[in-house]
């Protein structure tokens, strides 16, 4: 299946996705390609910048843990919480993950300006999941909110790969009480947008209609509709009862939560609160700093072993891949890419090496 789309000029791109619709779902890539009413007639530039998030020169590897980060552009509140836009945001997450093979969903927290979410990817097959997932979040809340044009920042996605069982757990809770550190709210729990912690400490499946947005959806759409999600305890703690699992959420999350307002006491702040949450407007942004041009991290691990291992790993994926590019773009259509290679395979067929 091929998807073509333009971002004006002769800046014309294609798109091959791995499969066919029987393995991936037919609703899925088969209501992605046509579109199905005015709302889709400006899904190009969206579909635009999630591809281009996956053009960097990372290896896509299975049987990796990520903390996965979007944010909107400029910052702004695109995905400030209600009841509609929670809606679409787990509709698309279950959906993506439902039709995308490996996926598994550990947890995810939504900000007004970012969303954030822990994937167990053991097919090798992330860049589809988060194509489509953010490509469908973008274009319903861009039709709940009344705009056009990108709703996500056009920087790349933030895909860090968390190296053992601890780091996964300490994105884990980070995420989880992100509303807490910023100021926003007192417990975690109390945060009034899309947040998985819940689900998690009931061991629940959520079951999510599809969202009625103004139309969006033609009667005769092949989404489903229902989409259905359980979200996965990282690998790494198998072996814990539920009650001893949930012990350890709640632990740790108590104990950032104490952090975090002692902090906001020193600093003479207080929490911003539920009222002046819902008082802000989808087009406002943070009054704070955005650096630029800082660290981009493509692992965590607090073990500076495991750190440095995982970094000199990457840098030999690298030199790899940097020399299979360079004899492509010589003309050597036989070279074989490093395993994890996902660019040149997946829009130009190249050959890569299998991952052991």
């Amino acid at each position: 299946m091929k998807l073509s789309y333009g971002t004006g000029g002769d800046r014309s791109r294609q798109f091959h996705f791995l499969g066919n619709k029987t393995s991936f779902g037919a609703h899925a890539w088969g209501e992605m390609a046509k579109p199905q009413s005015v709302a889709l007639q400006y899904q190009h530039r969206e579909l635009e910048g999630a591809v281009h998030a996956f053009n960097k020169t990372d290896a896509v590897l299975k049987g990796k843990v990520y903390l996965s980060t979007r944010r909107c552009v400029q910052r702004q509140f695109w995905l400030a919480p209600d009841s509609v836009v929670n809606q679409i945001i787990l509709y698309c997450l279950a959906e993506a993950a439902a039709v995308t093979p490996g996926i598994s969903i550990l947890w995810i927290f939504v900000l007004s300006s970012h969303l954030r979410q822990g994937i167990l990817d053991e097919e090798g097959n992330y860049p589809l999941f988060s194509q489509r997932f953010h490509m469908m979040v973008a274009k319903l809340v861009n039709h709940h909110r009344g705009r056009f044009g990108s709703l996500f920042d056009d920087r790349q996605t933030s895909m860090v790969e968390l190296a053992a069982p601890e780091d996964i757990f300490d994105k884990m809770i980070y995420s989880l009480t992100n509303a807490v550190a910023a100021g926003l709210v007192e417990r975690a729990d109390e945060w009034p947008g899309v947040s998985s912690l819940s689900a998690q400490l009931n061991d629940e499946e959520l079951v999510i209609p599809r969202p009625v947005v103004n139309g969006f959806f033609p009667d005769d759409t092949t989404m489903p509709a229902v989409a259905r999600i359980r979200f996965r305890r990282p690998p790494g703690f198998e072996h814990l009862s539920h009650r001893a699992w949930t012990d350890m959420i709640r632990a740790e999350i108590r104990r950032r939560e104490r952090a975090a307002m002692e902090d906001l006491r020193a600093r003479g702040r207080r929490v911003l609160g539920l009222d002046r949450i819902a008082a802000q407007l989808p087009d406002e942004r943070p009054a704070s700093h955005d650096p630029r041009c800082g660290i981009n991290p493509r692992v965590a691990a607090r073990d500076r072993w495991v750190r440095a291992e995982m970094l000199q790993r990457n840098q030999d994926w690298q030199d790899r891949y940097a020399e299979a590019r360079r004899q492509w773009r010589a003309g050597n259509r036989d070279v074989v890419f490093p395993e994890g290679t996902w660019k040149y395979c997946v829009e130009h067929h190249a050959r890569r090496r299998p991952q052991d």
